[in-house]
Protein backbone atom coordinates (compact mmCIF):
# COMPACT_ATOMS: atom_id res chain seq x y z
CA UNK A 1 0.00 0.00 0.00
CA UNK A 2 1.13 3.37 -0.90
CA UNK A 3 0.76 5.28 2.90
CA UNK A 4 1.04 8.71 1.60
CA UNK A 5 -1.20 8.42 -0.91
CA UNK A 6 -3.80 6.74 1.44
CA UNK A 7 -3.03 8.21 4.59
CA UNK A 8 -2.86 12.15 6.21
CA UNK A 9 -0.50 11.31 9.04
CA UNK A 10 -0.52 13.94 11.94
CA UNK A 11 1.96 13.68 14.91
CA UNK A 12 0.11 14.90 18.18
CA UNK A 13 2.09 15.14 21.55
CA UNK A 14 3.63 17.38 24.02
CA UNK A 15 7.07 16.26 22.76
CA UNK A 16 6.76 17.38 18.93
CA UNK A 17 10.40 15.92 18.04
CA UNK A 18 9.72 12.41 20.11
CA UNK A 19 6.38 11.84 18.28
CA UNK A 20 7.15 13.71 15.26
CA UNK A 21 10.49 10.94 14.72
CA UNK A 22 8.12 8.50 15.35
CA UNK A 23 5.62 9.34 12.51
CA UNK A 24 8.63 9.90 9.77
CA UNK A 25 9.18 6.08 9.96
CA UNK A 26 6.10 5.59 8.80
CA UNK A 27 5.73 8.69 6.04
CA UNK A 28 6.59 12.29 6.59
CA UNK A 29 3.99 13.97 8.79
CA UNK A 30 0.99 16.39 6.94
CA UNK A 31 0.87 17.96 10.76
CA UNK A 32 2.43 18.59 14.26
CA UNK A 33 0.12 19.44 16.66
CA UNK A 34 1.85 20.14 19.88
CA UNK A 35 2.09 22.27 23.28
CA UNK A 36 5.10 24.72 22.68
CA UNK A 37 7.23 24.73 18.82
CA UNK A 38 10.04 22.88 19.06
CA UNK A 39 13.12 23.25 17.01
CA UNK A 40 14.05 20.42 14.63
CA UNK A 41 17.13 19.11 13.40
CA UNK A 42 14.94 18.49 10.09
CA UNK A 43 13.78 22.30 9.24
CA UNK A 44 11.22 21.17 7.03
CA UNK A 45 9.73 19.65 10.09
CA UNK A 46 8.77 23.51 11.12
CA UNK A 47 7.08 24.07 8.61
CA UNK A 48 3.92 21.72 9.02
CA UNK A 49 4.13 22.36 13.06
CA UNK A 50 0.92 24.08 14.89
CA UNK A 51 1.61 24.42 18.35
CA UNK A 52 -0.59 25.86 20.96
CA UNK A 53 2.74 28.14 22.58
CA UNK A 54 1.78 30.20 19.27
CA UNK A 55 -1.29 31.31 20.19
CA UNK A 56 -1.18 32.78 23.74
CA UNK A 57 -0.80 36.37 24.57
CA UNK A 58 2.80 36.33 24.38
CA UNK A 59 6.12 34.51 23.78
CA UNK A 60 5.62 31.75 26.83
CA UNK A 61 6.16 28.13 27.39
CA UNK A 62 3.35 26.26 29.09
CA UNK A 63 3.52 23.12 31.16
CA UNK A 64 0.29 21.17 30.03
CA UNK A 65 -0.20 17.49 30.40
CA UNK A 66 -0.91 15.26 27.24
CA UNK A 67 -4.66 15.08 28.01
CA UNK A 68 -4.81 18.56 27.95
CA UNK A 69 -3.30 19.07 24.43
CA UNK A 70 -5.73 16.38 23.54
CA UNK A 71 -8.40 18.23 24.52
CA UNK A 72 -7.40 21.70 23.24
CA UNK A 73 -7.84 19.79 19.40
CA UNK A 74 -11.11 18.09 20.55
CA UNK A 75 -13.17 19.92 22.95
CA UNK A 76 -14.09 24.15 23.27
CA UNK A 77 -13.75 26.33 26.66
CA UNK A 78 -13.36 24.88 29.60
CA UNK A 79 -11.12 26.24 32.33
CA UNK A 80 -7.12 26.84 32.54
CA UNK A 81 -6.41 23.78 34.33
CA UNK A 82 -2.61 25.44 35.52
CA UNK A 83 -2.10 26.94 39.04
CA UNK A 84 -0.16 28.97 40.90
CA UNK A 85 0.37 31.70 38.43
CA UNK A 86 -1.84 35.10 37.45
CA UNK A 87 -0.97 35.52 34.45
CA UNK A 88 -3.23 36.70 31.57
CA UNK A 89 -2.72 34.67 28.58
CA UNK A 90 -6.15 34.54 27.12
CA UNK A 91 -6.88 30.55 27.78
CA UNK A 92 -9.98 30.80 26.32
CA UNK A 93 -9.42 32.50 23.71
CA UNK A 94 -5.74 31.38 22.43
CA UNK A 95 -7.89 28.16 22.71
CA UNK A 96 -10.30 28.34 20.51
CA UNK A 97 -7.65 30.17 17.88
CA UNK A 98 -5.81 27.24 18.06
CA UNK A 99 -8.42 24.50 17.42
CA UNK A 100 -9.87 26.55 14.65
CA UNK A 101 -6.45 26.44 13.18
CA UNK A 102 -5.94 22.93 13.61
CA UNK A 103 -9.27 22.18 11.88
CA UNK A 104 -8.65 24.39 9.09
CA UNK A 105 -4.88 22.86 8.43
CA UNK A 106 -6.35 19.30 8.22
CA UNK A 107 -9.11 19.99 5.99
CA UNK A 108 -6.47 22.09 3.57
CA UNK A 109 -3.83 18.99 3.62
CA UNK A 110 -6.43 15.17 4.00
CA UNK A 111 -6.52 15.88 -0.06
CA UNK A 112 -9.34 12.87 0.51
CA UNK A 113 -7.01 10.92 2.52
CA UNK A 114 -7.92 9.18 5.92
CA UNK A 115 -6.86 10.83 8.66
CA UNK A 116 -4.49 9.17 10.88
CA UNK A 117 -3.49 10.44 14.70
CA UNK A 118 0.09 9.19 15.73
CA UNK A 119 -0.30 10.04 19.73
CA UNK A 120 2.03 9.71 22.46
CA UNK A 121 -0.87 8.57 24.32
CA UNK A 122 -4.44 7.17 24.42
CA UNK A 123 -6.47 9.84 26.91
CA UNK A 124 -10.51 9.70 27.26
CA UNK A 125 -10.48 12.95 25.29
CA UNK A 126 -8.79 11.56 22.25
CA UNK A 127 -11.38 9.19 21.92
CA UNK A 128 -14.03 11.70 20.65
CA UNK A 129 -11.19 12.43 17.54
CA UNK A 130 -12.34 8.34 16.88
CA UNK A 131 -16.04 9.35 17.24
CA UNK A 132 -15.44 12.03 14.73
CA UNK A 133 -14.26 9.09 12.21
CA UNK A 134 -10.35 10.03 12.71
CA UNK A 135 -7.94 7.13 13.04
CA UNK A 136 -5.72 6.82 15.66
CA UNK A 137 -2.88 4.81 15.92
CA UNK A 138 -2.69 2.32 19.46
CA UNK A 139 -4.94 0.78 21.75
CA UNK A 140 -8.50 1.60 22.45
CA UNK A 141 -9.01 4.44 25.04
CA UNK A 142 -10.73 1.76 27.90
CA UNK A 143 -7.92 -0.57 27.13
CA UNK A 144 -5.34 1.89 27.86
CA UNK A 145 -6.77 3.10 30.94
CA UNK A 146 -7.45 -0.37 32.34
CA UNK A 147 -4.00 -1.15 32.12
CA UNK A 148 -2.52 1.83 33.41
CA UNK A 149 -4.14 1.65 36.30
CA UNK A 150 -1.52 0.90 38.82
CA UNK A 151 -3.43 -1.00 41.46
CA UNK A 152 -5.10 -3.28 38.31
CA UNK A 153 -1.70 -3.92 37.05
CA UNK A 154 0.09 -4.98 40.42
CA UNK A 155 -2.74 -7.88 40.65
CA UNK A 156 -2.49 -8.86 37.23
CA UNK A 157 1.20 -9.53 37.55
CA UNK A 158 0.93 -10.83 40.97
CA UNK A 159 -1.59 -13.51 39.31
CA UNK A 160 0.68 -14.51 36.64
CA UNK A 161 3.02 -15.18 39.09
CA UNK A 162 5.53 -12.02 38.61
CA UNK A 163 7.21 -11.38 41.28
CA UNK A 164 5.47 -7.97 42.84
CA UNK A 165 6.58 -6.21 46.19
CA UNK A 166 4.81 -6.45 48.99
CA UNK A 167 1.74 -4.32 49.32
CA UNK A 168 -1.66 -3.67 50.01
CA UNK A 169 -4.65 -1.29 48.50
CA UNK A 170 -6.10 1.72 50.53
CA UNK A 171 -9.28 3.11 49.85
CA UNK A 172 -8.91 6.60 52.00
CA UNK A 173 -6.69 8.44 53.65
CA UNK A 174 -7.65 6.45 56.76
CA UNK A 175 -6.82 2.90 55.26
CA UNK A 176 -3.80 4.10 54.80
CA UNK A 177 -2.85 5.18 58.03
CA UNK A 178 -3.64 2.25 59.28
CA UNK A 179 -1.91 0.27 56.80
CA UNK A 180 1.26 2.27 56.85
CA UNK A 181 2.55 0.19 60.11
CA UNK A 182 1.88 -3.26 58.42
CA UNK A 183 3.42 -2.11 54.75
CA UNK A 184 6.66 -0.71 57.17
CA UNK A 185 6.85 -4.02 58.93
CA UNK A 186 7.92 -5.48 55.85
CA UNK A 187 10.21 -3.17 55.10
CA UNK A 188 13.34 -1.38 56.86
CA UNK A 189 13.47 1.39 54.20
CA UNK A 190 9.54 2.86 54.50
CA UNK A 191 6.12 2.57 52.09
CA UNK A 192 5.95 3.62 48.29
CA UNK A 193 2.27 5.17 47.75
CA UNK A 194 1.04 5.69 44.98
CA UNK A 195 -2.08 7.15 43.19
CA UNK A 196 -4.34 4.60 40.63
CA UNK A 197 -2.57 7.17 37.90
CA UNK A 198 0.01 9.10 37.62
CA UNK A 199 3.33 9.35 35.43
CA UNK A 200 7.05 10.78 35.45
CA UNK A 201 6.79 10.13 39.82
CA UNK A 202 3.96 12.64 40.05
CA UNK A 203 1.44 10.94 42.07
CA UNK A 204 3.61 8.87 43.92
CA UNK A 205 5.68 8.90 47.24
CA UNK A 206 8.69 7.66 49.25
CA UNK A 207 6.86 7.35 52.61
CA UNK A 208 9.55 7.29 56.33
CA UNK A 209 6.78 8.04 58.23
CA UNK A 210 3.36 8.51 58.95
CA UNK A 211 2.83 11.90 59.01
CA UNK A 212 4.04 12.70 55.14
CA UNK A 213 0.69 10.74 54.36
CA UNK A 214 -1.53 13.50 54.70
CA UNK A 215 1.37 15.59 52.41
CA UNK A 216 0.33 13.20 50.04
CA UNK A 217 -1.71 15.59 47.00
CA UNK A 218 -3.61 12.93 44.67
CA UNK A 219 -6.75 11.15 45.56
CA UNK A 220 -7.63 7.55 46.71
CA UNK A 221 -7.86 4.99 45.92
CA UNK A 222 -3.68 4.39 46.49
CA UNK A 223 -1.41 1.12 46.04
CA UNK A 224 1.08 1.02 49.15
CA UNK A 225 4.03 -1.19 48.73
CA UNK A 226 7.20 -2.12 50.69
CA UNK A 227 9.85 0.14 50.11
CA UNK A 228 12.74 -2.19 48.24
CA UNK A 229 16.59 -0.97 48.49
CA UNK A 230 17.09 -1.27 44.33
CA UNK A 231 20.15 -1.47 42.40
CA UNK A 232 18.50 -0.52 39.16
CA UNK A 233 14.95 0.47 37.89
CA UNK A 234 14.82 -1.05 34.21
CA UNK A 235 11.79 -0.37 31.66
CA UNK A 236 11.23 -2.35 29.03
CA UNK A 237 9.21 -2.22 26.09
CA UNK A 238 7.00 -3.81 23.56
CA UNK A 239 5.00 -3.56 20.51
CA UNK A 240 1.84 -5.51 20.29
CA UNK A 241 -0.10 -6.79 17.02
CA UNK A 242 -3.19 -8.64 16.62
CA UNK A 243 -0.99 -11.62 16.01
CA UNK A 244 2.08 -11.79 18.00
CA UNK A 245 3.97 -9.64 20.39
CA UNK A 246 7.55 -7.81 19.56
CA UNK A 247 10.10 -7.49 22.54
CA UNK A 248 12.01 -3.93 21.73
CA UNK A 249 14.37 -3.86 24.45
CA UNK A 250 14.98 -2.84 27.89
CA UNK A 251 17.12 0.45 29.41
CA UNK A 252 17.50 1.55 32.66
CA UNK A 253 15.58 4.12 34.19
CA UNK A 254 17.05 7.49 35.69
CA UNK A 255 15.34 7.86 38.85
CA UNK A 256 16.41 10.73 40.96
CA UNK A 257 14.87 12.00 44.64
CA UNK A 258 13.77 8.19 45.08
CA UNK A 259 10.36 8.53 42.50
CA UNK A 260 10.98 10.78 40.20
CA UNK A 261 11.90 9.95 36.33
CA UNK A 262 14.36 12.05 34.41
CA UNK A 263 15.35 9.50 31.36
CA UNK A 264 16.84 6.49 30.43
CA UNK A 265 20.23 4.69 29.35
CA UNK A 266 20.73 2.12 27.35
CA UNK A 267 21.91 -0.95 27.58
CA UNK A 268 20.83 -2.00 30.72
CA UNK A 269 23.25 -2.57 33.13
CA UNK A 270 21.77 -5.65 34.92
CA UNK A 271 23.16 -9.09 34.69
CA UNK A 272 21.76 -11.04 31.66
CA UNK A 273 19.79 -13.73 34.39
CA UNK A 274 17.69 -10.59 35.51
CA UNK A 275 17.06 -9.49 32.12
CA UNK A 276 15.77 -12.25 30.54
CA UNK A 277 13.42 -12.98 33.38
CA UNK A 278 12.16 -9.36 32.46
CA UNK A 279 12.08 -10.39 29.13
CA UNK A 280 10.22 -13.60 29.72
CA UNK A 281 7.48 -11.06 31.90
CA UNK A 282 7.15 -8.86 29.82
CA UNK A 283 6.05 -10.99 27.20
CA UNK A 284 3.63 -12.72 29.66
CA UNK A 285 1.76 -9.73 30.83
CA UNK A 286 1.67 -7.98 26.78
CA UNK A 287 0.47 -11.82 25.59
CA UNK A 288 -2.60 -10.97 28.44
CA UNK A 289 -3.17 -7.40 26.88
CA UNK A 290 -3.10 -8.69 23.76
CA UNK A 291 -5.51 -11.38 23.76
CA UNK A 292 -7.84 -8.61 24.91
CA UNK A 293 -7.58 -6.51 21.81
CA UNK A 294 -4.90 -4.16 22.81
CA UNK A 295 -2.96 -2.71 20.34
CA UNK A 296 0.66 -0.73 20.01
CA UNK A 297 3.49 -0.01 22.06
CA UNK A 298 3.56 -0.59 25.88
CA UNK A 299 6.43 0.09 28.37
CA UNK A 300 6.71 -1.92 31.88
CA UNK A 301 8.74 -0.71 34.60
CA UNK A 302 10.78 -3.09 37.28
CA UNK A 303 12.93 -2.81 40.10
CA UNK A 304 16.15 -5.32 40.60
CA UNK A 305 16.77 -5.23 44.42
CA UNK A 306 20.36 -5.49 46.40
CA UNK A 307 20.03 -9.35 46.44
CA UNK A 308 19.39 -10.16 43.27
CA UNK A 309 15.04 -10.06 42.83
CA UNK A 310 13.28 -8.67 39.93
CA UNK A 311 10.19 -6.95 40.52
CA UNK A 312 7.22 -5.59 38.83
CA UNK A 313 6.52 -1.88 39.17
CA UNK A 314 3.77 -0.60 36.21
CA UNK A 315 2.52 -0.92 32.80
CA UNK A 316 2.96 2.09 30.65
CA UNK A 317 0.16 1.78 28.39
CA UNK A 318 1.29 3.60 25.69
CA UNK A 319 4.01 5.10 23.95
CA UNK A 320 7.26 6.01 26.51
CA UNK A 321 9.44 9.26 26.40
CA UNK A 322 11.97 6.79 25.55
CA UNK A 323 10.43 4.94 22.99
CA UNK A 324 11.45 7.50 19.78
CA UNK A 325 15.01 6.52 21.02
CA UNK A 326 14.55 3.01 21.39
CA UNK A 327 13.26 2.22 18.18
CA UNK A 328 15.78 5.13 16.16
CA UNK A 329 18.70 3.07 17.76
CA UNK A 330 16.83 -0.16 16.33
CA UNK A 331 15.88 1.48 12.95
CA UNK A 332 19.57 2.07 12.77
CA UNK A 333 20.27 -1.26 12.01
CA UNK A 334 16.91 -2.46 10.79
CA UNK A 335 17.27 -4.93 7.29
CA UNK A 336 16.33 -3.20 4.36
CA UNK A 337 13.26 -5.56 3.28
CA UNK A 338 11.58 -5.18 6.73
CA UNK A 339 8.66 -2.92 8.24
CA UNK A 340 9.77 0.19 9.74
CA UNK A 341 8.83 -0.68 13.89
CA UNK A 342 6.04 2.72 13.34
CA UNK A 343 4.73 0.87 10.29
CA UNK A 344 4.49 -2.29 12.42
CA UNK A 345 2.44 -0.48 14.65
CA UNK A 346 0.36 1.32 11.94
CA UNK A 347 -0.54 -2.35 10.83
CA UNK A 348 -1.52 -3.35 14.36
CA UNK A 349 -4.04 -0.56 14.63
CA UNK A 350 -5.54 -1.15 11.28
CA UNK A 351 -5.67 -5.23 12.77
CA UNK A 352 -3.66 -6.13 10.03
CA UNK A 353 -1.22 -9.54 10.62
CA UNK A 354 2.42 -8.67 10.48
CA UNK A 355 4.34 -11.89 10.33
CA UNK A 356 6.31 -14.57 12.96
CA UNK A 357 9.82 -12.75 11.91
CA UNK A 358 11.77 -11.95 15.22
CA UNK A 359 12.94 -8.44 15.42
CA UNK A 360 16.48 -7.23 14.35
CA UNK A 361 19.10 -6.05 17.22
CA UNK A 362 20.62 -2.87 17.21
CA UNK A 363 24.21 -2.07 17.08
CA UNK A 364 25.66 -3.66 19.74
CA UNK A 365 28.23 -1.11 20.04
CA UNK A 366 26.23 1.30 20.62
CA UNK A 367 25.05 2.94 23.83
CA UNK A 368 22.60 5.83 24.04
CA UNK A 369 20.70 8.02 26.44
CA UNK A 370 17.89 10.39 26.99
CA UNK A 371 17.51 13.03 29.45
CA UNK A 372 14.75 15.04 30.29
CA UNK A 373 15.84 18.55 31.41
CA UNK A 374 12.57 20.13 34.16
CA UNK A 375 12.80 23.41 35.58
CA UNK A 376 10.49 24.76 38.88
CA UNK A 377 8.88 28.38 38.88
CA UNK A 378 9.54 31.78 36.47
CA UNK A 379 12.81 31.45 34.29
CA UNK A 380 13.18 33.35 30.81
CA UNK A 381 15.57 31.83 27.51
CA UNK A 382 18.36 33.85 27.08
CA UNK A 383 20.35 32.05 24.93
CA UNK A 384 19.24 29.91 21.91
CA UNK A 385 20.35 26.65 21.39
CA UNK A 386 19.11 24.60 18.00
CA UNK A 387 19.28 21.09 17.91
CA UNK A 388 22.16 19.25 15.59
CA UNK A 389 20.33 15.52 15.84
CA UNK A 390 16.99 14.65 16.36
CA UNK A 391 16.20 10.56 17.17
CA UNK A 392 16.89 9.32 14.42
CA UNK A 393 20.02 11.00 13.01
CA UNK A 394 21.46 10.87 16.14
CA UNK A 395 22.40 7.34 14.70
CA UNK A 396 23.34 8.52 11.36
CA UNK A 397 27.07 7.67 11.39
CA UNK A 398 29.94 6.80 14.11
CA UNK A 399 31.58 8.46 16.90
CA UNK A 400 30.18 10.19 19.80
CA UNK A 401 27.48 13.14 19.30
CA UNK A 402 24.78 14.93 21.75
CA UNK A 403 21.80 16.68 20.60
CA UNK A 404 18.99 19.33 22.90
CA UNK A 405 15.54 19.02 21.90
CA UNK A 406 12.59 21.01 22.19
CA UNK A 407 14.42 23.49 23.98
CA UNK A 408 12.39 27.16 23.27
CA UNK A 409 13.32 30.09 21.74
CA UNK A 410 15.31 33.00 23.14
CA UNK A 411 13.57 35.71 25.01
CA UNK A 412 10.50 32.69 25.77
CA UNK A 413 8.92 33.21 29.36
CA UNK A 414 8.46 30.49 31.89
CA UNK A 415 5.80 30.96 34.67
CA UNK A 416 5.59 29.92 37.43
CA UNK A 417 3.14 27.19 37.96
CA UNK A 418 2.40 24.54 40.41
CA UNK A 419 3.82 21.79 38.10
CA UNK A 420 7.76 21.64 37.05
CA UNK A 421 8.28 22.36 33.68
CA UNK A 422 9.94 20.16 31.00
CA UNK A 423 12.32 22.84 29.40
CA UNK A 424 14.01 20.61 26.88
CA UNK A 425 14.85 16.87 26.30
CA UNK A 426 18.60 15.77 25.98
CA UNK A 427 19.59 12.62 23.67
CA UNK A 428 23.33 11.41 23.47
CA UNK A 429 25.38 8.76 21.66
CA UNK A 430 28.62 7.07 22.11
CA UNK A 431 30.64 3.53 22.68
CA UNK A 432 30.26 3.68 26.65
CA UNK A 433 28.18 4.72 29.69
CA UNK A 434 31.05 6.68 30.84
CA UNK A 435 31.12 8.74 27.22
CA UNK A 436 27.41 9.20 27.66
CA UNK A 437 26.95 10.48 30.46
CA UNK A 438 29.75 12.94 30.26
CA UNK A 439 28.20 14.16 26.80
CA UNK A 440 24.76 14.47 29.02
CA UNK A 441 25.80 16.26 31.39
CA UNK A 442 27.71 18.94 29.37
CA UNK A 443 24.62 19.73 27.86
CA UNK A 444 22.61 19.85 30.99
CA UNK A 445 25.57 22.85 31.67
CA UNK A 446 24.79 24.31 28.26
CA UNK A 447 21.27 24.67 29.27
CA UNK A 448 21.49 26.18 32.57
CA UNK A 449 23.60 29.17 30.90
CA UNK A 450 20.75 29.30 28.59
CA UNK A 451 18.29 30.42 30.62
CA UNK A 452 17.95 32.95 33.74
CA UNK A 453 15.73 32.22 36.45
CA UNK A 454 13.13 34.89 37.84
CA UNK A 455 12.68 35.14 41.56
CA UNK A 456 8.63 35.97 42.45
Amino acid sequence: MSLESEYCLIAMGKDPTHIGSLTCDIGFPDLIVTVNGGNYADRSLKRVEVAYGGFTRSRMSLPLSEGCLHRLVVESGGDCPLRGEKIDFKWKDSAESFKREVSRKLEDIRDGRKIVFNSYSTTPTIEKLRELGFFVLGADGNLARKYSNKIFSYNLARELGIGVPYGVVANSFEEAMDNFRNVFSNSEDGVFMTAVRGAGGRSAKHLRNLEEISDFEASPPFLMTAWERKIASPNSQVLISRDRVYYLGLSDQIIVRDVNYFGNIFPSRIDSRSKEEIRKASIKLAEVMRKEGYVGFCGFDWIVTEDGRVLFSEINARKNRSTSILVASLEANRPSNRLSISEMELYASLGMEIGEEDLWEPDKNICWAMRIFKTYGRAKITKDIDPIYDDRSIFDGRGARSSVLNFPERGTFLPGFDVPHDLARIIAVGSDYEEVERLVEAERERIRESYMKIRH
